[in-house]
């Protein structure tokens, strides 16, 4: 967990669930939906996720970058 701090407002990110937000609080209150008290499992259960660097569904689950064939690991099964 990476935590970042200004004054009253704390943000907890969580690199191992592709950088979403945690927890986002101002003086203690939270801001977004608070993460589930036994700790996140799921980038779903956090309060905001980024969707970096896609922000959308990639198809076939592939990326063509610069003439070199990425493949991606499957989220979905088989969808295309």
């Amino acid at each position: 967990m990476v935590q970042l701090q200004a004054g009253g407002l704390v943000c907890e990110i969580e690199p191992r669930l592709g950088g979403c937000i945690a927890s986002l609080r101002l003086d203690g209150v939270p801001l977004l939906r608070p993460p589930p008290s036994e700790g996140l499992t799921s980038a779903r259960q956090a309060g905001s996720y980024p969707l970096v660097p896609f922000s959308n569904r990639i198809g076939e689950a592939t990326l063509l970058w610069q003439g070199t064939q990425h493949p991606l690991v499957r989220n979905n099964g088989a969808e295309p």
